[in-house]
């Protein structure tokens, strides 16, 4: 397993990762591969919603995390990991536009 290296890397005192945005996701993707191994015999297949250096939830349904994500008011924060044996080449990291579009998705 391989961990992202990062430039800069200070933790607040509430676990948050400052420096750019490039390097708190780096923090996060290495959160995700840190506890990999636990995530895959207990939810293999499902979604995982880190924020900074916790996971702060798995879910079975990306929906419903993206749901939980916009009532905890913290849509676009942290990244969203699909729990699989491969590695995603990708951080899921929904923006401030596909957030708009799924809440009035959720109104009707």
């Amino acid at each position: 397993m391989q961990t992202v290296q990062m430039k800069r890397q200070r933790k607040t005192n509430r676990g948050a990762i400052r420096g750019s945005a490039r390097d708190r996701k780096a923090a996060m993707w290495n959160v995700y591969l840190r506890e990999k191994k636990s995530l895959l015999r207990k939810h293999r297949g499902e979604y995982a919603w880190i924020v900074g250096e916790k996971i702060v939830g798995v879910y079975s349904d990306r929906a419903v995390l993206c749901r939980e994500m916009l009532n905890r008011g913290m849509g676009g924060k942290g990244i969203i990991v699909k729990i699989e044996d491969e590695e995603a080449p990708t951080w899921d990291i929904p923006s401030p536009e596909i957030e708009q579009e799924f809440a009035g998705r959720l109104r009707q």
